[in-house]
């Protein structure tokens, strides 16, 4: 076949073998330009990458940087803020157990006061000196009316009826103030009255100490 294609070529004219040779040369030529040109827009367009990327390496550096020392310092803020909250939490835990032991020493120092005083009671309400040097003597018989006792427990907010209805008083009739049952005797000795303000003393005292602590624990302890 390629023969073939030989021997018609070179049947035709001479001038028309030289069109061809010369339509084949251009293509030729053609072909070798689109190829080159072909080969520097492409070794141009990487060229041209690779410089936009040296060129700008330094801002992508610069971000990495950026990025990194972002971050490297959220996670030291955190580090450190879990450390505070975790010194915080450790104080105010060391503060209440300190908190919880004051208030059982106010506790224990005012039951061991209040069971001195008891044992004191007796000495100081049975006999008393009457000059300085003298030979103690019974004490004389201390009467507390009925208007007294109400009184006395309505100023500690006390309700008076069972200590009269003890006494074998009617607390209907010693309600009322100026009623002539208030000055009815009792039968209360002042070993009594000290007894009942021993105890009710411990007690708020106890109170005391603890709304106290309860304070201080709301309150934000002050900075050294």
């Amino acid at each position: 076949m390629i023969g073939a294609a030989s021997t018609a070529y070179r049947a035709l004219p001479a001038s028309v073998r030289m069109r061809i040779r010369r339509a084949l040369v251009a293509l030729a030529v053609v072909l070798l330009s689109a190829l080159l040109l072909g080969a520097g827009y492409l070794i141009a367009f990487r060229d041209g990458q690779a410089a936009g990327r040296r060129e700008r390496q330094p801002e992508i550096d610069g971000l990495r940087t950026e990025q990194a020392t972002r971050a490297t310092a959220q996670a030291r803020a955190l580090v450190e803020a879990q450390a505070a909250a975790l010194r915080a939490y450790a104080a105010q835990v060391q503060r209440g157990h300190a908190l919880t032991t004051q208030l059982q020493n106010q506790k224990d120092l005012a039951a061991r006061e209040r069971s001195q005083l008891l044992q004191r009671i007796d000495r100081v309400t049975r006999d008393y000196l009457p000059i300085p040097g003298g030979t103690p003597v019974p004490a004389p018989v201390a009467v507390f009316t009925a208007g007294f006792v109400r009184d006395y427990n309505l100023a500690l907010g006390i309700p008076a009826a069972p200590a009269f209805a003890a006494a074998g008083l009617d607390p209907a009739a010693i309600t009322a103030a100026g009623a002539d049952a208030e000055l009815l005797a009792t039968g209360l000795a002042p070993a009594d009255i000290l007894a009942h303000i021993a105890d009710y003393g411990e007690r708020c005292r106890a109170l005391e100490a603890q709304v106290t602590a309860l304070i201080d624990v709301q309150t934000p302890e002050a900075s050294p």
